[in-house]
């Protein structure tokens, strides 16, 4: 996900004089109400980790420059771990825009507390959590060590963060969540502001209804929450699904006001001259629009390497073109400001778009609101035809009309003119993969087999092995294709090497390799027959299990795809049987599986197929169904021996023979030759 983070004013990545984290009585407009009763609680919704959340109190005010957001919590040490675990105290904010003052950090017990909030007891450290992620966003952790905690005690803790972000224009929108994952024994939210300030409201998962107060010009709303039940973590759950009850509160009235925050940062500047010659040369080798578009596009993935510098108003506009192209490196907005600019160059139709890679398909279900679109991507238009890029993306191949389009839902141009969402081409199933391999037995059982495998990669599967065959080379993947076919033949050596095509213009990445299996066929214990084993090391992976069905949130089933593994066997001679088929077809997904003989051929063909994104929490046992059946990925072929050659077994099917046929044979043999014996010893 390359969330927005770079770009804007600079600010230095490091901190010449740490501030000093002030502490102060609470703010005049905070309110203060008794904590809840413990009583007799041994709900373990509100334990975890020997600590037991007894409060939860954010109020949030409206009335001052900015937001002032005020975090105030209770809460029962109840075992040894609980201590060693809040006796660490993090405040994690950003020194560009919030200002944190410190209240209390006191430890109840008995009747009496001791304060461990002062000045020089917090340490500021720089925790950048996300380096992995290229991304650096300046964030500040104010950590204290608790140095007496015991069981028993209760620790309050109190602060407030002043957020002054001038990119929102002192518009608000916000979260008011009540936490179900990890729920206290009362919750409450409380929220002033001016009674001329006009926002808005939308309930989600049916949160408490507020209170609501006016005292003069200011209007006061509260929320509480007590008793609140856990909300279980279902795995698989789709980012968009909202399963806390809470409020999405926002101020702006339409996404137009959403869009204007941020569409002058887009204009283009001077483009430089590096730049331009390229540009040039793109117009001298395409005449085709399209093919201008598509060339341009792989020149920004190529050359501008992905890093996020989130500090400042950096997390939320891109920097100027020249920063940009001389420091080589940016992310979203950086990477399309830098598109949108030389597509206008080449005259292509060309705009920024914000999306979301979280609430993407939910987008247009919340009220307009800038904290829901964390990515820019770029909308093209030529002639009537309108296309959707993303220039972070690394490796992509195919004409315009065959780049991939990774994201799904709503986008929001960033037009003057735009008041509203836009929703992006729904995903139809694409065949992303395909698994060709073919089997050629010798005479007897002892003959090695030889096997010739070819992978067709296609869409995101071709754009995704191709950026990895340039980071790691070709060794890895074919020392992993190695491996998972040794686990079903463990003496499988490579008796050709594996030879790679990538055809960029179809988007098609290729592979084929031959292996040669000695020692292919088991007598099977106690039985005069043969076996060959088949694991299916494709499909299998394409779907993760699901531990648990009974769930309340959809079961998210990833891009809509096709992906298709078969293998021809060639037989040593005429085989015999049925075959065999079975198919599993629910609502959004379907599997099939057949075995076909065919003269000296038997066919083993495998399908899946995705329709939608997810499915609903209701169907949780149909896939459960459907990745088992995926699971069942191993295939047995029976043979026979007769004077050292492999012969079709003499069951009517070719897998699962047994001897059933073969025992009523005897049986009709033994019953004719009593009625034989009887004839002959009975008086004429």
């Amino acid at each position: 996900m390359n969330d927005i983070g770079v770009g804007g004013k600079q600010t230095q990545p490091h901190i010449d004089s740490p501030p000093v984290i002030p502490c102060t009585p609470p703010p005049p407009w905070v309110t203060y109400d008794p904590w809840p009763a413990e009583g007799e609680t041994t709900n373990d919704a509100f334990t975890d980790n020997g600590v037991l959340r007894l409060l939860s109190d954010v109020q949030m005010s409206l009335l001052q420059p900015g937001v002032a957001t005020h975090f105030h919590s209770v809460q029962k040490i109840l075992t040894r771990r609980g201590a060693e675990i809040a006796a660490q105290v993090a405040i994690e904010f950003d020194p560009n825009h919030d200002r944190l003052e410190v209240h209390c950090v006191r430890v109840w017990r008995g009747g009496e507390y001791i304060e461990n909030a002062q000045p020089s007891a917090f340490q500021l450290l720089r925790r950048e959590t996300r380096l992995e992620r290229l991304a650096l966003n300046g964030r500040l952790t104010a950590a204290l060590l608790i140095p007496d905690l015991r069981i028993d005690d209760r620790l309050e803790l109190a602060f407030t963060l002043v957020n002054r972000n001038p990119i929102f224009l002192n518009r608000y929108s916000a979260w008011l969540v009540f936490n179900g994952f990890a729920p206290c024994v009362e919750a409450r939210l409380r929220l002033i502001r001016s009674a001329t300030q006009r926002l808005a409201f939308k309930a989600f998962n049916g949160p408490p209804e507020p209170t609501v107060g006016k005292s003069l010009d200011v209007e006061e709303s509260r929320w509480i929450l007590s008793g609140q039940q856990r909300i279980t973590a279902e795995e698989l759950s789709p980012p968009w699904t909202i399963r806390n009850p809470g409020y999405q509160v926002s101020e702006y009235a339409d996404w137009s006001e959403v869009a204007g925050l941020f569409t002058s940062y887009y204009r283009s500047d001077a483009i430089p001259t590096d730049i331009a010659t390229e540009l040039e040369q793109i117009k001298l080798r395409h005449s085709g629009m399209a093919e201008r578009a598509v060339e341009w596009l792989r020149f920004v993935q190529r050359e501008l390497r992905y890093f996020a510098l989130a500090i400042g108003e950096g997390g939320w506009i891109p920097r100027p073109l020249d920063v940009i192209w001389t420091a080589r490196f940016g992310d979203c907005k950086d990477a399309t400001r830098l598109y949108v600019a030389g597509a206008h160059y080449l005259g292509l139709d060309a705009c920024p778009a914000l999306v979301s890679t979280t609430h993407g398909p939910a987008l247009g279900d919340f009220l307009p609101s800038p904290i829901l679109l964390n990515h820019v991507i770029v909308r093209l238009r030529i002639e009537s035809a309108t296309y959707w890029l993303d220039p972070t993306l690394q490796g992509q191949g195919g004409t315009l009309e065959r780049l991939v389009q990774p994201h799904l839902g709503w986008a929001l141009p960033l037009l003057e003119e735009q008041t509203e969402l836009v929703r992006l081409p729904e995903a139809g199933p694409l065949e992303h993969i395909h698994c060709e391999d073919s089997i050629e037995f010798g005479p007897n059982p002892e003959s090695p087999a030889t096997l010739r495998r070819e992978y067709t990669l296609a869409h995101w599967a071709a754009d995704s092995m191709r950026n990895r065959l340039q980071n790691e080379g070709a060794s890895k993947w074919t020392d992993q294709v190695l491996k998972e076919l040794q686990g079903n033949w463990p003496n499988l050596s490579v008796a050709t090497p594996m030879a790679i095509k990538d055809d960029l213009e179809a988007n098609l990445l290729s592979a084929s390799a031959t292996y040669t299996i000695p020692s292919c066929w088991k007598r099977e214990n106690g039985s005069e027959r043969w076996a060959f084993l088949i694991n299916d090391t494709i499909l299998c992976k394409e779907l993760a299990a699901l531990t648990n069905t009974q769930r309340r949130s959809p079961v998210l089933l990833g891009r809509p795809r096709r992906a298709q593994w078969r293998v021809r066997m060639q037989m040593p001679c005429r085989w015999r049987g049925k075959g065999l088929g079975s198919t599993i077809d629910e609502p959004a997904m379907r599997v099939a599986s057949t075995l076909a003989v065919e003269s000296r051929q038997l066919i083993l063909q495998k399908e899946l197929l995705i329709e939608r994104w997810s499915i609903d929490a209701q169907r949780a046992s149909s896939y459960a169904q459907v990745v088992a059946r995926l699971r069942e990925n191993s295939t047995k072929i029976y043979a026979r021996q007769v004077f050292g050659r492999l012969r079709p077994p003499l069951a009517s099917k070719v897998l699962g023979f047994a001897k059933r046929w073969r025992r009523l044979l005897i049986i009709l043999a033994a019953l004719l030759l009593m009625a034989l014996l009887n004839r002959l010893t009975t008086p004429q």
